[in-house]
């Protein structure tokens, strides 16, 4: 059993490729590619990597508030 980070509605942003930066929701996991299922608008979803992924209320953390925690 594998234990997921991240859980469906989880808002994320993703570290590399074309959506790089973008603001997402986690609306799926596929446990036979171990990946999440990221939507980015009505339309546009993908699949990424657990290490693909970051919480995005990091994002608009000052990097003093991210070293206290």
């Amino acid at each position: 059993m594998t234990v997921q980070k991240y859980k469906i509605g989880d808002e994320v942003g993703v570290t590399e490729g074309p959506m790089q930066g973008i603001f997402g929701i986690v609306v799926g996991f596929y446990k036979k590619r171990n990946q999440y299922i990221v939507r980015f608008s009505g339309v546009q979803q993908a699949y990424y990597d657990e290490s693909q992924l970051y919480p995005w209320h990091w994002k608009n953390k000052t990097e003093r508030e991210v070293k206290r925690q």
